[in-house]
């Protein structure tokens, strides 16, 4: 018989806790990648500031991001960049592309995020760049598919089904919007760009 104060339970509670959390992740990206497909997904639109959500979002990953040993570095213009989107989704784009940068990167890697208009276009920018594994060039052309991974032993030691880029995809689509990836190649990081008209 174990004592529930044991060190042994409390590790077991604490790795259930993490699975249980990371498995209703999964569920609700699968969801939502559903709702996409079939043009079921409702988007909570209103006037909000890109850059307030950008700062806001990378704040809320720091502690994780810093706790992996990584440096994360936010540069967000310095006047509003107002679009019509909903904040929720928006702040799950970028939380998807954070997660995506931390977990690709290398021990002591560096995790940027910047925010800025392209008037030219009329989009508000969303940039993550990282110095980590980077990516090969016939990659890029189907990382946004759903399940779509790199090299299955880098896809296992670095966990995820390939569902975050596929939702980010759908959900910057529903916003009018698009996303881009750039990578120099392998061991030279990469670049999300996410692109939300103003």
């Amino acid at each position: 018989r174990i004592a529930p104060s044991e060190p042994r339970v409390e590790r077991t509670r604490d790795i259930i806790a993490r699975q249980v959390t990371h498995m209703a992740r999964l569920i609700d990206d699968l969801l939502d990648v559903s709702r996409i497909s079939r043009g079921k997904l409702a988007l909570q639109k209103e006037r909000c500031d890109l850059g307030r959500i950008a700062h806001d979002t990378a704040e809320d990953y720091r502690p994780g991001i810093e706790g992996s040993g990584q440096h994360l570095l936010v540069r967000i213009h310095p006047k509003p960049l107002w679009v019509e989107g909903d904040p929720v989704r928006l702040a799950q784009m970028l939380g998807n592309l954070l997660n995506n940068a931390s977990r690709f990167n290398v021990p002591d890697g560096r995790v940027e995020v910047e925010a800025e208009p392209d008037l030219r276009e009329g989009m508000a920018l969303i940039r993550v760049r990282d110095n980590g594994v980077g990516m090969p060039q016939e990659l890029i052309g189907r990382l946004f598919d759903p399940f779509a991974q790199a090299a299955q032993d880098l896809a296992r030691s670095r966990g995820g089904l390939g569902l975050g880029l596929a939702l980010t995809k759908g959900l910057v689509e529903l916003h009018g919007g698009h996303v881009t990836a750039h990578s120099e190649g392998p061991g030279l990081g990469a670049t999300f760009t996410l692109h939300v008209p103003l």
